[in-house]
């Protein structure tokens, strides 16, 4: 196993991208999840999770009521 340097930053891994049902689906977070999955060995444990957590007094509240799906759990991730 080869140890990477730094970090491994892994950005909007959520299951609404990855649900062919979801109007936010995107046919590529199958192949980014596989991706992300073959470097994490690399990192051990200097890896470090994010997602958009949705307030609804943010800018974005209008954005967020249309679409209730935004405001899933965060533990809601595309590669499980």
């Amino acid at each position: 196993m080869r140890v990477a340097r730094g970090l491994l930053a892994v950005i909007e891994m959520q299951r609404v991208l990855a649900d062919p049902g979801s109007p936010w689906a995107t046919s590529r977070c199958a192949g980014a999840a596989a991706g992300v999955a073959r470097l994490l060995p690399d990192f051990g444990d200097r890896v470090v999770l994010t997602r958009f957590l949705a307030r609804l007094a943010f800018p974005w509240r209008a954005c967020h009521e249309q679409w209730p799906l935004a405001r899933r759990p965060r533990t809601s991730t595309c590669g499980g």
